[in-house]
């Protein structure tokens, strides 16, 4: 199976998906809490690409985090 299509099915397993998705969403509430708390407290709203980002870029990376060490133990399994 080549690299790309190894990755796509490591990434797209539950096992994978559901835990960064957790992730994401305890880190993206916080990181949003941080950056834009205070204007959304004064009643201002908030910032939709910056409150979109916190939330996806901590699911990015936790799940290739997770998918990457899955391929090195199957390749280190397939040894």
């Amino acid at each position: 199976m080549s690299s790309p299509r190894r990755f796509i099915h490591h990434w797209a397993r539950r096992a994978t998906l559901f835990p960064a998705a957790r992730l994401a969403l305890v880190v993206g509430t916080v990181l949003n809490t941080i950056n834009q708390g205070s204007a959304i407290m004064a009643g201002q709203p908030p910032s939709w690409p910056h409150l979109l980002l916190n939330y996806v870029v901590p699911f990015c990376v936790a799940s290739y985090t997770v998918t990457r060490q899955r391929m090195l133990i199957d390749t280190a399994c397939r040894s």
